[in-house]
């Protein structure tokens, strides 16, 4: 058995709210669209499970996607920055396709030499 097929079960998940803030079980978040607030009581994907006791409904249980969230007590970010300059796509540097091990005639499909002859 190799020791990447051996994968330890996560007990403890974590998401990233509108902010790119972690959030965790037992925090408590702003949801956006709203304005309710709950406490973290799961998180499955990128599915907040929240409880709030004002929640008529299901005992209070709601869900929101980690994304539409806000950590409680975070910052929102200032309209200062661009709109471009968070994107990871822009701040890391490009590579040429010619040193691109996916873009190499080796590493596709067929692999051989293109030059065969019968």
């Amino acid at each position: 058995v190799r020791n990447n097929a051996i994968v330890k079960k996560v007990r403890c998940g974590e998401a990233l709210d509108s902010q790119q803030n972690f959030v965790r079980k037992r925090n408590i978040v702003n949801v956006l669209d709203t304005g309710t607030q709950g406490e973290i009581k799961f998180i499955w994907r990128h599915f907040l499970f929240l409880f709030n006791r004002c929640h008529g409904e299901n005992g209070g249980i709601f869900v929101a996607k980690a994304r539409n969230t806000l950590l409680a007590g975070a910052q929102k970010l200032s309209s200062e920055i661009p709109a471009g300059a968070s994107s990871p796509r822009l701040a890391s540097p490009s590579r040429s396709p010619a040193r691109s091990p996916a873009r190499s005639p080796a590493y596709g499909r067929g692999g051989g030499r293109r030059d065969k002859r019968d």
